[in-house]
Protein backbone atom coordinates (compact mmCIF):
# COMPACT_ATOMS: atom_id res chain seq x y z
CA UNK A 1 0.00 0.00 0.00
CA UNK A 2 1.42 3.39 -0.98
CA UNK A 3 1.21 6.52 1.08
CA UNK A 4 2.04 10.02 -0.04
CA UNK A 5 4.50 12.26 1.70
CA UNK A 6 2.60 14.66 3.97
CA UNK A 7 -0.68 13.95 2.21
CA UNK A 8 -1.20 10.56 3.86
CA UNK A 9 -3.67 9.50 1.16
CA UNK A 10 -3.14 5.91 0.06
CA UNK A 11 -3.28 4.85 -3.56
CA UNK A 12 -2.38 8.16 -5.19
CA UNK A 13 0.24 8.60 -7.91
CA UNK A 14 3.64 10.27 -7.75
CA UNK A 15 2.06 13.65 -8.36
CA UNK A 16 0.60 13.59 -4.87
CA UNK A 17 3.99 13.40 -3.16
CA UNK A 18 4.88 16.81 -1.80
CA UNK A 19 8.39 17.99 -0.95
CA UNK A 20 8.30 19.98 2.28
CA UNK A 21 11.19 22.45 2.45
CA UNK A 22 11.20 24.23 5.80
CA UNK A 23 12.72 27.67 5.83
CA UNK A 24 10.97 29.55 8.64
CA UNK A 25 12.26 29.45 12.20
CA UNK A 26 9.51 31.52 13.82
CA UNK A 27 6.42 29.79 15.15
CA UNK A 28 2.89 30.92 15.84
CA UNK A 29 1.23 30.30 19.18
CA UNK A 30 -0.05 26.75 19.22
CA UNK A 31 -3.30 25.26 20.45
CA UNK A 32 -2.90 23.31 23.67
CA UNK A 33 0.53 22.70 25.22
CA UNK A 34 3.28 23.30 22.69
CA UNK A 35 6.97 22.90 23.49
CA UNK A 36 9.41 24.68 21.22
CA UNK A 37 13.09 23.91 21.72
CA UNK A 38 14.25 27.50 21.42
CA UNK A 39 17.94 27.41 22.29
CA UNK A 40 20.97 25.18 22.76
CA UNK A 41 23.21 27.42 24.91
CA UNK A 42 26.25 25.19 25.53
CA UNK A 43 27.98 21.93 24.65
CA UNK A 44 30.42 20.49 27.20
CA UNK A 45 32.85 17.56 27.17
CA UNK A 46 32.81 15.44 30.33
CA UNK A 47 35.46 12.79 29.83
CA UNK A 48 37.24 10.52 27.36
CA UNK A 49 37.89 6.80 27.79
CA UNK A 50 39.30 4.27 25.32
CA UNK A 51 38.64 6.39 22.25
CA UNK A 52 35.13 7.52 23.22
CA UNK A 53 34.22 11.01 24.43
CA UNK A 54 31.16 11.98 26.46
CA UNK A 55 29.42 15.30 25.86
CA UNK A 56 26.27 17.05 27.04
CA UNK A 57 24.18 19.83 25.50
CA UNK A 58 22.30 22.49 27.46
CA UNK A 59 18.72 22.93 26.24
CA UNK A 60 16.08 25.65 26.57
CA UNK A 61 12.41 24.89 26.00
CA UNK A 62 9.59 27.37 25.58
CA UNK A 63 5.84 26.88 25.91
CA UNK A 64 4.39 28.64 22.85
CA UNK A 65 1.01 27.00 23.44
CA UNK A 66 -2.05 28.44 25.15
CA UNK A 67 -2.17 26.19 28.23
CA UNK A 68 0.50 25.09 30.73
CA UNK A 69 2.50 21.91 29.99
CA UNK A 70 2.67 19.30 32.78
CA UNK A 71 6.19 18.79 34.13
CA UNK A 72 5.48 16.11 36.73
CA UNK A 73 8.15 13.64 37.79
CA UNK A 74 6.69 12.23 41.03
CA UNK A 75 7.22 8.45 41.00
CA UNK A 76 4.28 8.06 43.42
CA UNK A 77 1.89 9.95 41.17
CA UNK A 78 -0.18 8.28 38.42
CA UNK A 79 0.81 11.32 36.32
CA UNK A 80 4.51 10.85 37.07
CA UNK A 81 5.32 10.36 33.39
CA UNK A 82 3.76 13.67 32.31
CA UNK A 83 7.07 15.39 31.79
CA UNK A 84 9.35 15.76 28.77
CA UNK A 85 12.37 13.62 28.05
CA UNK A 86 15.38 15.15 26.29
CA UNK A 87 17.65 13.44 23.75
CA UNK A 88 20.97 14.88 22.59
CA UNK A 89 22.65 14.13 19.24
CA UNK A 90 25.74 15.22 17.32
CA UNK A 91 26.20 15.39 13.53
CA UNK A 92 29.16 15.99 11.23
CA UNK A 93 29.16 17.60 7.77
CA UNK A 94 32.13 16.60 5.64
CA UNK A 95 32.80 15.74 1.98
CA UNK A 96 29.17 16.30 0.92
CA UNK A 97 27.95 13.95 3.66
CA UNK A 98 25.90 14.75 6.74
CA UNK A 99 26.21 11.95 9.32
CA UNK A 100 25.06 11.39 12.89
CA UNK A 101 28.12 10.59 15.01
CA UNK A 102 26.78 10.75 18.56
CA UNK A 103 23.73 10.12 20.72
CA UNK A 104 22.71 10.09 24.38
CA UNK A 105 20.11 8.36 26.48
CA UNK A 106 17.13 10.59 27.39
CA UNK A 107 17.15 12.94 30.35
CA UNK A 108 13.85 12.86 32.25
CA UNK A 109 12.67 16.39 32.93
CA UNK A 110 11.78 17.74 36.35
CA UNK A 111 10.52 21.04 37.75
CA UNK A 112 9.66 23.59 35.08
CA UNK A 113 11.44 26.78 36.18
CA UNK A 114 9.10 29.26 34.40
CA UNK A 115 11.56 31.92 33.31
CA UNK A 116 10.92 34.78 30.92
CA UNK A 117 12.44 34.89 27.45
CA UNK A 118 9.98 32.95 25.31
CA UNK A 119 10.25 34.99 22.10
CA UNK A 120 9.23 38.20 23.87
CA UNK A 121 6.05 36.70 25.33
CA UNK A 122 4.93 37.38 28.87
CA UNK A 123 5.55 34.39 31.10
CA UNK A 124 2.42 33.32 32.97
CA UNK A 125 4.29 31.40 35.65
CA UNK A 126 2.95 28.27 37.32
CA UNK A 127 4.31 25.97 39.98
CA UNK A 128 7.19 23.54 39.49
CA UNK A 129 4.91 20.79 38.10
CA UNK A 130 4.20 22.62 34.86
CA UNK A 131 5.66 25.12 32.40
CA UNK A 132 3.42 28.14 32.03
CA UNK A 133 2.30 29.83 28.83
CA UNK A 134 5.07 32.03 27.42
CA UNK A 135 7.62 30.63 29.88
CA UNK A 136 11.00 29.03 29.33
CA UNK A 137 12.92 26.33 31.15
CA UNK A 138 16.66 25.73 30.71
CA UNK A 139 18.54 22.57 31.61
CA UNK A 140 22.25 23.22 31.97
CA UNK A 141 24.66 20.80 30.33
CA UNK A 142 25.56 19.27 33.71
CA UNK A 143 21.86 18.59 34.33
CA UNK A 144 21.41 16.91 30.97
CA UNK A 145 24.57 14.91 31.77
CA UNK A 146 23.26 13.69 35.13
CA UNK A 147 23.56 9.93 34.65
CA UNK A 148 21.04 9.14 37.39
CA UNK A 149 18.31 10.93 35.44
CA UNK A 150 19.20 9.45 32.04
CA UNK A 151 16.90 6.64 30.89
CA UNK A 152 16.86 4.37 27.82
CA UNK A 153 15.45 5.65 24.54
CA UNK A 154 13.90 2.23 23.95
CA UNK A 155 11.18 2.98 26.51
CA UNK A 156 9.95 6.10 24.70
CA UNK A 157 7.12 6.05 22.17
CA UNK A 158 8.01 9.22 20.27
CA UNK A 159 4.71 9.20 18.39
CA UNK A 160 2.44 9.29 21.44
CA UNK A 161 4.97 10.58 23.95
CA UNK A 162 4.22 7.69 26.30
CA UNK A 163 6.85 6.04 28.49
CA UNK A 164 6.98 4.18 31.81
CA UNK A 165 8.00 6.01 34.96
CA UNK A 166 10.11 5.38 36.89
CA UNK A 167 12.26 4.37 33.96
CA UNK A 168 14.45 1.29 33.76
CA UNK A 169 17.86 2.03 35.27
CA UNK A 170 20.41 -0.75 34.76
CA UNK A 171 23.68 -0.55 36.66
CA UNK A 172 26.51 1.44 35.12
CA UNK A 173 30.08 2.50 35.82
CA UNK A 174 32.32 5.28 34.59
CA UNK A 175 31.75 8.73 33.18
CA UNK A 176 30.77 7.68 29.66
CA UNK A 177 27.62 5.73 30.51
CA UNK A 178 24.31 7.09 29.19
CA UNK A 179 25.79 10.45 28.13
CA UNK A 180 26.13 11.58 24.51
CA UNK A 181 28.92 9.35 23.26
CA UNK A 182 31.09 10.19 20.26
CA UNK A 183 34.12 8.38 18.86
CA UNK A 184 36.99 10.71 19.74
CA UNK A 185 38.52 10.29 16.28
CA UNK A 186 35.26 11.52 14.74
CA UNK A 187 35.92 15.04 16.06
CA UNK A 188 39.72 15.06 15.84
CA UNK A 189 40.57 18.18 13.80
CA UNK A 190 43.72 16.56 12.41
CA UNK A 191 41.59 13.80 10.90
CA UNK A 192 38.68 16.04 9.89
CA UNK A 193 40.20 19.47 9.18
CA UNK A 194 37.27 20.74 7.08
CA UNK A 195 34.43 19.17 9.03
CA UNK A 196 31.56 21.14 10.55
CA UNK A 197 29.54 19.89 13.49
CA UNK A 198 25.94 20.33 14.64
CA UNK A 199 24.43 19.57 18.02
CA UNK A 200 20.76 18.68 18.34
CA UNK A 201 18.37 18.61 21.27
CA UNK A 202 14.95 16.95 21.09
CA UNK A 203 12.11 16.88 23.61
CA UNK A 204 9.36 14.26 23.69
CA UNK A 205 6.32 15.09 25.83
CA UNK A 206 3.08 13.07 26.14
CA UNK A 207 0.90 16.19 26.38
CA UNK A 208 2.64 17.89 23.49
CA UNK A 209 2.25 14.79 21.33
CA UNK A 210 -1.43 14.30 22.15
CA UNK A 211 -2.17 17.80 20.82
CA UNK A 212 -0.22 17.13 17.61
CA UNK A 213 2.48 19.66 18.48
CA UNK A 214 5.54 17.41 18.51
CA UNK A 215 7.23 18.41 15.24
CA UNK A 216 8.85 21.57 16.69
CA UNK A 217 10.17 20.06 19.92
CA UNK A 218 13.69 19.99 18.47
CA UNK A 219 16.51 22.37 17.55
CA UNK A 220 20.04 22.35 16.22
CA UNK A 221 23.10 24.58 16.39
CA UNK A 222 26.52 24.54 14.76
CA UNK A 223 29.48 23.64 16.98
CA UNK A 224 33.24 23.82 16.52
CA UNK A 225 36.19 22.05 18.07
CA UNK A 226 37.92 24.52 20.41
CA UNK A 227 40.92 22.47 21.50
CA UNK A 228 42.09 19.42 23.44
CA UNK A 229 40.51 18.80 26.84
CA UNK A 230 40.16 15.86 29.25
CA UNK A 231 41.87 13.54 26.78
CA UNK A 232 39.40 14.41 24.01
CA UNK A 233 38.31 17.50 22.13
CA UNK A 234 36.33 20.34 23.67
CA UNK A 235 33.57 21.88 21.56
CA UNK A 236 31.66 25.14 21.66
CA UNK A 237 28.57 26.39 19.88
CA UNK A 238 28.80 29.07 17.19
CA UNK A 239 26.20 31.06 15.30
CA UNK A 240 22.63 30.88 16.64
CA UNK A 241 20.22 28.05 17.38
CA UNK A 242 17.79 27.01 14.67
CA UNK A 243 14.67 26.45 16.74
CA UNK A 244 11.98 23.95 15.92
CA UNK A 245 13.83 21.99 13.21
CA UNK A 246 15.98 18.83 13.31
CA UNK A 247 19.66 18.95 12.37
CA UNK A 248 19.03 17.26 9.01
CA UNK A 249 17.86 20.70 7.85
CA UNK A 250 21.41 21.97 8.23
CA UNK A 251 22.44 19.89 5.22
CA UNK A 252 20.31 21.74 2.59
CA UNK A 253 21.11 24.99 4.40
CA UNK A 254 24.81 24.29 3.79
CA UNK A 255 24.36 22.92 0.28
CA UNK A 256 21.55 24.18 -1.99
CA UNK A 257 21.84 21.06 -4.16
CA UNK A 258 20.49 18.93 -1.32
CA UNK A 259 16.78 18.12 -1.48
CA UNK A 260 14.70 17.36 1.61
CA UNK A 261 11.18 16.10 2.19
CA UNK A 262 9.29 15.44 5.41
CA UNK A 263 6.82 12.56 5.61
CA UNK A 264 4.08 12.35 8.23
CA UNK A 265 3.01 8.72 8.60
CA UNK A 266 -0.68 8.33 9.32
CA UNK A 267 -1.36 7.45 12.99
CA UNK A 268 2.35 7.56 13.72
CA UNK A 269 5.08 10.20 13.45
CA UNK A 270 7.44 12.06 11.14
CA UNK A 271 10.46 10.93 9.14
CA UNK A 272 12.69 13.14 7.00
CA UNK A 273 14.55 12.17 3.83
CA UNK A 274 17.33 14.27 2.31
CA UNK A 275 19.43 13.42 -0.73
CA UNK A 276 22.11 14.76 -3.03
CA UNK A 277 23.51 13.49 -6.33
CA UNK A 278 26.99 14.74 -7.27
CA UNK A 279 28.78 14.35 -10.59
CA UNK A 280 32.10 12.63 -9.81
CA UNK A 281 33.58 12.51 -13.31
CA UNK A 282 32.84 10.99 -16.69
CA UNK A 283 29.87 8.62 -16.39
CA UNK A 284 30.08 8.90 -12.59
CA UNK A 285 27.41 10.09 -10.16
CA UNK A 286 27.58 9.77 -6.37
CA UNK A 287 24.19 9.22 -4.70
CA UNK A 288 23.84 10.10 -1.02
CA UNK A 289 20.63 9.65 1.02
CA UNK A 290 20.08 10.61 4.65
CA UNK A 291 17.00 9.23 6.39
CA UNK A 292 16.06 10.69 9.77
CA UNK A 293 13.41 9.34 12.11
CA UNK A 294 12.07 12.28 14.06
CA UNK A 295 9.05 10.84 15.89
CA UNK A 296 7.96 7.58 14.22
CA UNK A 297 7.37 4.72 16.64
CA UNK A 298 6.88 2.24 13.79
CA UNK A 299 10.43 3.04 12.68
CA UNK A 300 12.10 2.21 9.36
CA UNK A 301 13.32 -1.25 8.38
CA UNK A 302 14.39 -0.85 4.77
CA UNK A 303 15.19 1.59 1.98
CA UNK A 304 14.84 0.59 -1.68
CA UNK A 305 16.17 2.61 -4.62
CA UNK A 306 15.16 1.66 -8.19
CA UNK A 307 18.08 0.97 -10.52
CA UNK A 308 17.66 0.91 -14.30
CA UNK A 309 18.73 -2.17 -16.22
CA UNK A 310 22.33 -1.87 -17.39
CA UNK A 311 23.39 0.61 -14.67
CA UNK A 312 26.68 -0.25 -12.95
CA UNK A 313 26.61 0.25 -9.18
CA UNK A 314 29.79 0.48 -7.07
CA UNK A 315 30.94 1.79 -3.66
CA UNK A 316 27.70 0.86 -1.92
CA UNK A 317 27.77 2.14 1.66
CA UNK A 318 25.82 2.45 4.88
CA UNK A 319 26.38 4.53 8.01
CA UNK A 320 24.52 4.48 11.32
CA UNK A 321 25.10 5.57 14.89
CA UNK A 322 25.59 2.91 17.55
CA UNK A 323 23.50 2.46 20.68
CA UNK A 324 25.44 2.17 23.91
CA UNK A 325 25.31 1.79 27.69
CA UNK A 326 23.42 -1.52 27.51
CA UNK A 327 20.55 -0.09 25.48
CA UNK A 328 18.50 -3.10 24.36
CA UNK A 329 18.54 -2.38 20.61
CA UNK A 330 20.88 -4.23 18.26
CA UNK A 331 23.49 -2.19 16.36
CA UNK A 332 24.16 -4.61 13.49
CA UNK A 333 24.62 -2.81 10.17
CA UNK A 334 21.89 -3.17 7.58
CA UNK A 335 22.28 -5.82 4.89
CA UNK A 336 22.75 -4.57 1.33
CA UNK A 337 21.24 -6.53 -1.53
CA UNK A 338 19.43 -6.44 -4.84
CA UNK A 339 15.71 -7.02 -5.13
CA UNK A 340 14.93 -7.24 -8.83
CA UNK A 341 15.60 -3.77 -10.22
CA UNK A 342 16.03 -2.34 -6.73
CA UNK A 343 19.08 -1.69 -4.58
CA UNK A 344 17.94 -2.35 -1.03
CA UNK A 345 19.29 -1.80 2.46
CA UNK A 346 17.42 -3.63 5.23
CA UNK A 347 17.69 -4.63 8.86
CA UNK A 348 16.34 -7.89 10.26
CA UNK A 349 12.54 -7.94 10.03
CA UNK A 350 10.38 -7.26 13.08
CA UNK A 351 8.95 -10.80 13.25
CA UNK A 352 12.45 -12.26 13.51
CA UNK A 353 13.92 -9.70 15.89
CA UNK A 354 11.79 -6.86 17.29
CA UNK A 355 14.97 -5.34 18.77
CA UNK A 356 16.78 -5.20 15.42
CA UNK A 357 18.65 -2.10 14.30
CA UNK A 358 15.66 -0.32 12.78
CA UNK A 359 15.91 3.41 12.18
CA UNK A 360 14.24 4.50 15.40
CA UNK A 361 13.29 7.95 16.66
CA UNK A 362 16.07 10.46 17.18
CA UNK A 363 18.49 8.76 14.77
CA UNK A 364 19.61 9.26 11.17
CA UNK A 365 21.18 6.69 8.81
CA UNK A 366 23.07 7.24 5.54
CA UNK A 367 22.81 5.20 2.32
CA UNK A 368 25.13 5.73 -0.62
CA UNK A 369 26.50 4.37 -3.89
CA UNK A 370 28.15 5.42 -7.15
CA UNK A 371 26.44 4.81 -10.50
CA UNK A 372 27.35 5.36 -14.13
CA UNK A 373 23.92 6.87 -14.80
CA UNK A 374 22.56 10.35 -14.01
CA UNK A 375 19.61 10.88 -11.67
CA UNK A 376 15.97 11.03 -12.63
CA UNK A 377 12.95 11.74 -10.43
CA UNK A 378 11.51 8.46 -9.28
CA UNK A 379 9.95 6.74 -6.29
CA UNK A 380 12.07 5.50 -3.41
CA UNK A 381 10.44 2.99 -1.05
CA UNK A 382 10.85 3.39 2.71
CA UNK A 383 9.77 0.17 4.42
CA UNK A 384 8.31 0.51 7.90
CA UNK A 385 9.65 -1.81 10.59
CA UNK A 386 6.75 -2.46 12.94
CA UNK A 387 3.62 -4.12 11.48
CA UNK A 388 0.78 -1.88 10.37
CA UNK A 389 -0.76 -0.01 7.47
CA UNK A 390 0.84 1.18 5.28
CA UNK A 391 3.80 -1.19 5.21
CA UNK A 392 5.88 1.26 3.18
CA UNK A 393 6.07 4.92 2.20
CA UNK A 394 6.85 5.87 -1.41
CA UNK A 395 8.61 9.20 -1.84
CA UNK A 396 9.59 11.07 -4.98
CA UNK A 397 13.37 11.48 -4.93
CA UNK A 398 16.32 10.87 -7.29
CA UNK A 399 17.76 7.58 -8.55
CA UNK A 400 19.53 6.16 -11.62
CA UNK A 401 16.29 4.76 -12.96
CA UNK A 402 14.18 4.99 -16.11
CA UNK A 403 12.82 8.54 -16.46
CA UNK A 404 9.51 7.35 -17.90
CA UNK A 405 8.92 4.18 -15.94
CA UNK A 406 9.31 0.59 -17.04
CA UNK A 407 7.88 -0.47 -20.42
CA UNK A 408 7.03 3.12 -21.51
CA UNK A 409 9.40 3.14 -24.51
CA UNK A 410 8.43 6.55 -25.98
CA UNK A 411 7.82 8.40 -22.68
CA UNK A 412 4.23 9.41 -23.42
CA UNK A 413 3.01 8.18 -20.00
CA UNK A 414 1.02 5.43 -21.70
CA UNK A 415 1.96 1.82 -22.32
CA UNK A 416 0.25 1.18 -25.65
CA UNK A 417 0.67 -0.36 -29.11
CA UNK A 418 3.62 1.94 -29.87
CA UNK A 419 5.49 0.43 -26.93
CA UNK A 420 4.33 -3.05 -27.93
CA UNK A 421 5.81 -2.59 -31.40
CA UNK A 422 9.10 -1.40 -29.89
CA UNK A 423 9.13 -4.45 -27.62
CA UNK A 424 8.88 -6.74 -30.62
CA UNK A 425 12.09 -5.20 -31.99
CA UNK A 426 13.82 -5.64 -28.59
CA UNK A 427 12.61 -9.17 -27.85
CA UNK A 428 15.35 -11.78 -27.40
CA UNK A 429 18.11 -9.18 -27.25
CA UNK A 430 20.67 -8.50 -24.52
CA UNK A 431 20.90 -5.23 -22.58
CA UNK A 432 24.52 -4.22 -22.01
CA UNK A 433 24.12 -0.63 -20.82
CA UNK A 434 21.42 1.60 -19.37
CA UNK A 435 21.60 3.77 -22.48
CA UNK A 436 20.33 0.86 -24.58
CA UNK A 437 16.77 1.87 -25.63
CA UNK A 438 15.63 -1.69 -24.92
CA UNK A 439 16.65 -1.40 -21.24
CA UNK A 440 13.23 0.05 -20.46
CA UNK A 441 11.73 -3.39 -21.14
CA UNK A 442 14.12 -5.34 -18.88
CA UNK A 443 11.69 -5.41 -15.97
CA UNK A 444 13.55 -8.09 -14.00
CA UNK A 445 17.02 -6.63 -14.66
CA UNK A 446 18.52 -9.89 -15.92
CA UNK A 447 19.94 -8.16 -19.03
CA UNK A 448 17.69 -10.23 -21.33
CA UNK A 449 14.45 -9.15 -22.97
CA UNK A 450 12.41 -12.32 -22.62
CA UNK A 451 8.98 -13.78 -21.84
CA UNK A 452 9.08 -12.47 -18.27
CA UNK A 453 9.37 -8.96 -19.62
CA UNK A 454 6.62 -9.66 -22.16
CA UNK A 455 4.33 -10.63 -19.29
CA UNK A 456 5.15 -7.37 -17.49
CA UNK A 457 4.44 -5.41 -20.66
CA UNK A 458 1.03 -7.00 -21.19
CA UNK A 459 0.16 -6.35 -17.51
CA UNK A 460 0.65 -2.61 -18.08
CA UNK A 461 -0.57 -2.38 -21.67
CA UNK A 462 -2.99 0.52 -22.21
CA UNK A 463 -2.44 1.60 -18.61
CA UNK A 464 -0.73 4.73 -17.25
Amino acid sequence: MKQCALGNKPGLSLSCVIACMHCATTFAIGSGPDILVSDLPFIVIYNETNGISAYAIATTSCNIGDVPIPWIDDVESPDGNRHPVIAQNLYRYENNRFEQIGMSWVKHGFCGVNDNGCDGSTCIATDCDSLGVGCTDTYAAFTNANQVRLGPRSEINASTGDFPYPFTSPSYTGGLARRMQVQTDDVDPSLHPLARYFGEGQYISPDDSQFGNSTNTIAYREAEVTGPNLGGWAMGFVDVTTAGLPAIHAWPALDPEVQLTSIDIINDGRINLAWKVSNCGTDCWAYEYLLHNQTSDRSVGSLSVPIASGVDITSIGFHDVDYHSDEIFDSTDWVIGSNGCQLEWATTDHATNPLANALRWGTAYNFRFIANAPPVATEIAIGLFKPGTPDAIHVLAAAPSHPCGMTDFNCDLLVDLVDFAAFQECFDTTVTTFTDPCAVFDTDCNSNIDVVDFSALTDTLAGP
